[in-house]
């Protein structure tokens, strides 16, 4: 990998190639006045975009987003993180795209006060009610590091909320 650099010594550029030194990628880099990353272009050997991210951030909201384009610059995936006033993430958003940038599924992930997910809700399109629920359950060890994370799909059955049966846990150790 060969890597540019802007005078403040950010990366501006990366040129990735083979083993036989052919080029197999090119990487562009974009920042605002205050140094934060804006935007990033993966690029073919050709110059062809393969992809590009945005990013973005408003004080106001206490939140960032990142859009993620395709070859064409449709918009293919949005996510945005929403804050609190200490910094640790209270919602993700994500929505993905389908080619005509219409939405195809909407998923919110809400955060306990550290920042880990408890709850998701996962919608077709535009849809006002969620499709699927999930929860997330953590075990921990003796300095608070939690060593398993338990993602547990829920369905509401006469108005009680039960882990559904027909969907095995994710479990991440």
């Amino acid at each position: 990998i060969f890597r540019l650099y802007n005078d403040k010594g950010f990366v501006t550029e990366e040129r990735s190639f083979d083993p036989e030194m052919n080029l197999e990628s090119i990487t562009l880099y974009s920042y605002d006045k205050a140094h934060n990353l804006t935007g990033t272009v993966y690029e073919d050997p050709d110059g062809r975009q393969l992809k590009r991210l945005a990013f973005t951030w408003d004080k106001a909201t206490s939140s960032r987003a990142r859009a993620e384009y395709g070859e064409n610059n449709e918009l293919r995936r949005r996510t945005v993180y929403e804050l609190r006033e200490d910094g640790t993430l209270r919602r993700e958003v994500l929505t993905t795209y389908d080619s005509g940038e219409q939405p195809v599924t909407r998923s919110e992930l809400y955060c306990d006060a550290k920042g880990r997910y408890e709850k998701e809700l996962v919608y077709d399109a535009d849809a006002a009610e969620a499709k699927y629920e999930y929860t997330y359950a953590y075990k921990y060890d003796a300095k608070g590091n939690w060593t398993e994370e338990r993602k547990t799909r829920v369905i509401v059955y006469n108005g009680n909320r039960l882990a559904d049966p027909q969907s095995p846990p994710e479990i991440t150790k």
